[in-house]
C-alpha cells in the first residue's frame, strides 16, 4: 500500500507557517495571567482518517491489485468557550476535516474511493495549571459528524453519527486575553464502526 501525503504536508507547512508568524508578532507582547472566561478561536492541522480498503468492493488484495491511499489532508475549525474556573471549562465549535482518497486497481481497470468529513463538537475541558505561563488540557466530549463517500462508479453516500470525542494538548498565554494551543484529538469509530480519525492541530485563542 502506497500511501501519499506530500500535497496535505504542503498545504499544512504554508498554512502553519503563516499562522506561526502571526504568533511570533503577537508573542512579543509580555504574558500575563489568564482572565478571560468568554474565548473564541480558531486552529489549523493534520486529520488521519484509517481506511479499511477491504470494504471497497470484492476485490482480491492476492490477486495483483494495486491500493493507492491519500489518508491525511489540511484540516481547519472554529471554536468558542466559558471557562468556569481555573480548572474547568466548556468548549463548542466546527472542524473541517478534508477529505482521504483511495484508489484501486488491478492494470486493467480501477475503482476510487474518496470521504469527505466534518462536524460540530461540544466537550468539556480540564485544565491543569504549569509553570511560565503553560498548562495541560484535557478533553471529553462528543461530535455530530457527517462524511460524503463518494464511490466510484457506485455513486454517493451521506452519513452522520455521533461518537466520543477525546484529546490532550498545551496550552500558553500570550497575554491576558491571546493564547496558544497544541491538541491530539481522536474520534473512535467515525463515519462507520472501523474508521477512527485522528487530528493534530494548534489553535490561537482570543478571551474576552
Amino acid at each position: 500500500m502506497n500511501t501519499n501525503k506530500t500535497p496535505a504536508l504542503r498545504k499544512l507547512a504554508a498554512g502553519t507557517t503563516a499562522l506561526a508568524a502571526a504568533m511570533l508578532a503577537l508573542a512579543a507582547a509580555p504574558a500575563q495571567a489568564q482572565s478571560k472566561r468568554f474565548y473564541i478561536g480558531n486552529d489549523l492541522g493534520l486529520s488521519t482518517l484509517d481506511f479499511n480498503t477491504r470494504r471497497l468492493g470484492n476485490f482480491n488484495p492476492n490477486a495483483g491489485v494495486r491500493t493507492s491511499v491519500d489518508d491525511r489532508d489540511v484540516s481547519y475549525g472554529v471554536f468558542a468557550g466559558y471557562r468556569a474556573e481555573r480548572n474547568f471549562g466548556v468548549e463548542l465549535g466546527y472542524n473541517r476535516f478534508g477529505k482521504t482518497k483511495v484508489t484501486i486497481s488491478d492494470g486493467i481497470s480501477s475503482a476510487s474511493s474518496s470521504v469527505k468529513s466534518d462536524g460540530v463538537f461540544v466537550t468539556g475541558l480540564y485544565y491543569l495549571p504549569l509553570p511560565a505561563n503553560f498548562e495541560l488540557v484535557g478533553k471529553l466530549g462528543v461530535s455530530n459528524s457527517k462524511s460524503t463517500f463518494n464511490l466510484f462508479p457506485f455513486g454517493q453516500d451521506n452519513r452522520s453519527k455521533v461518537n466520543p470525542l477525546y484529546g490532550v494538548g498545551v496550552g500558553y498565554k500570550l497575554g491576558d486575553s491571546l493564547g496558544l494551543r497544541a491538541e491530539f484529538n481522536r474520534i473512535p469509530n467515525f463515519a462507520d464502526n472501523d474508521r477512527d480519525l485522528t487530528n493534530l492541530k494548534l489553535g490561537l485563542t482570543y478571551g474576552f
